[in-house]
């Protein structure tokens, strides 16, 4: 990633002052990376200044701007002490010892934040929390100043765990973040193009990677646009090894179309531009769904994880969400749904990008950044810090 935050162990001075954000950040996933970003973007012209550093759930991140939870990083985790702390992003509430809220609470004893608040927090939707876990949970949100979730999926998770607690949606927060201005070289010289992320999910599903060939070789034709691979997470989990597996399939389905494949590893600003410039969107990365609607983009959500789901929901956009009937639970053995329990074999996705081309709203969009702001506020304001707004107060993206 391109952009480097500023998590220097230095106290803030009296024009800003310092948030400490909790997420899964620091390994170079696009949609993790993205978050201080639009946090950036959402606060900017308030003043203070709200200088937001960053810390992981993991012992060494790869990215040196982000704070681990490891030894080395121990003298800056203590630059964090009676700074705020907001858990947001994925990861957030989960029914495991490594889930952020409880990793970087732990990790930040010696070193205690001043207050804490969930703010565009994933809650895992769609698994099982035992009394252990649910204890776990209302112990450590017991002194939270306010519990602000990304999706309605996590509203209803959250809402089993905590009955007695206010809960509001706020909507995930890359939905502030600002695109850069220009797209890559390698981008701007093509035409009219289909935006399309497949993250590792089901790969070895059968039929997978056929339906899915053949569904992209109809948007294709139906639009008369090329095929262009983004890949949201490089280093880890790399999208590229899906990204290659199905190009071929469809270069042998219809060796007309012109299919591209991006290997860089591209900063969340240069992704966003990407899908601000394509026709159409497909997406199975959430945060390819989140910067594409951002960006008023017809957007075709592939929902292996209730994730995917609940942002489609919180958006107003559930229609453009597959599969439309979607197993209860998360698979024991999956990280979300598995491919041969939902109806995608079956369905055509070309009368739903002509739908979406044609009919997606995004007024929904506009009132959750406005409420994001304005909930941020409110809860800095219970932090003893008094937030004034800028002359200017319309998020810009």
């Amino acid at each position: 990633m391109s952009e480097v935050r500023d998590n220097s162990n230095q106290h803030a001075s009296a024009e800003t002052v310092d948030v400490t954000l909790a997420g899964s950040f620091g390994f170079g996933n696009a949609g993790d990376e993205a978050v201080p970003l639009a946090m950036s973007d959402l606060l900017d012209g308030y003043t203070p200044r709200v200088r937001f550093r960053t810390i992981t759930r993991y012992d060494q991140p790869d990215c040196a701007s982000t704070i681990g939870l490891g030894p080395a990083d121990a003298e800056r985790r203590r630059s964090l002490e009676g700074h705020p702390m907001f858990f947001i992003g994925g990861g957030i509430v989960e029914p495991r010892a490594n889930a952020v809220l409880f990793r970087c609470l732990r990790g930040t004893r010696a070193s205690a934040p001043s207050d804490i608040a969930l703010f565009g927090a994933n809650v895992e939707a769609g698994v099982s929390f035992n009394w252990r876990w649910k204890r776990a949970v209302r112990r450590a949100l017991a002194p939270a100043r306010a519990l602000h979730v990304r999706d309605e999926e996590s509203r209803a998770a959250l809402a089993e765990l905590l009955p007695a607690r206010s809960i509001e949606v706020l909507g995930d927060v890359v939905l502030a973040m600002r695109p850069d201005i220009v797209v890559p070289s390698s981008v701007a010289g093509l035409g009219r193009f289909i935006a399309v992320t497949l993250a590792p999910r089901w790969s070895r599903a059968p039929g997978w990677r056929t339906w899915i060939a053949h569904q992209l070789v109809g948007l294709s034709r139906h639009l008369d646009a090329d095929i262009i691979f983004v890949p949201m997470s490089v280093c880890h989990d790399d999208d590229r090894t899906e990204h290659a597996a199905v190009a071929p399939e469809i270069r042998k389905i219809n060796g007309d179309i012109a299919v591209h494949e991006l290997l860089d590893d591209h900063c969340p600003r240069t992704l966003s531009a990407i899908f601000a410039a394509s026709s159409l969107v497909v997406g199975m990365r959430l945060h390819t769904c989140v910067m594409a609607v951002a960006q008023n983009v017809p957007t075709l959500m592939l929902a292996y994880h209730p994730k995917v789901a609940g942002f489609a929901r919180t958006v107003g956009l559930e229609r453009f969400c597959l599969p439309a009937a979607r197993p209860a639970r998360q698979h024991d053995d999956t990280y979300g749904y598995r491919f041969e329990d939902t109806d995608l074999i079956d369905t055509d996705l070309r009368a739903i990008a002509d739908e979406a081309l044609e009919h997606t709203c995004f007024r929904r969009v506009i009132e959750l950044r406005e409420r994001m702001v304005a909930r941020f506020v409110d809860t800095m304001r219970e932090c003893g810090v008094t937030l004034r707004a800028p002359a200017h107060t319309e998020v810009s993206v």
